[in-house]
């Protein structure tokens, strides 16, 4: 995916990044634009292609802890918790000084008892 972002967010709730073609701007083979463009994406509230993305970088590396947080994220705003708290470990597994995914991890348990 191409992505371009013009302007700032001005509301509450982000406008969807504009998209063309398949092709990440700048190295479509980084992991960590890759892992962005997930996280931009639950940013605009695009929760399914959050996933796709997350999911399409997982498979470029399954040991990237951050691809495995950011899907994570996805599910716990569409709180999938099970799926959520399934992620989140494989990133606190593959990187163990992932603060963000140990948060991640006590948000998605959270959900899990409060469900």
């Amino acid at each position: 995916m191409r992505l371009h972002i013009t302007g700032r967010l001005a509301s509450r709730r982000p406008k969807r990044p504009r998209v063309a073609d398949n092709t990440v701007v700048g190295d479509p083979l980084s992991l960590i634009i890759n892992a962005d463009l997930a996280e931009l994406l639950v940013l605009a509230h695009s929760y399914d292609e959050s996933i796709q993305q997350s999911r399409k970088t997982i498979e470029m590396d399954p040991n990237f802890a951050l691809a495995h947080n950011q899907l994570a994220q996805a599910y716990l705003q569409k709180h999938i918790y099970d799926e959520a708290v399934a992620e989140v470990q494989k990133a606190v597994q593959q990187d163990l000084e992932c603060i963000l995914c140990r948060s991640g991890r006590a948000v998605a348990q959270e959900g899990i008892r409060a469900s």
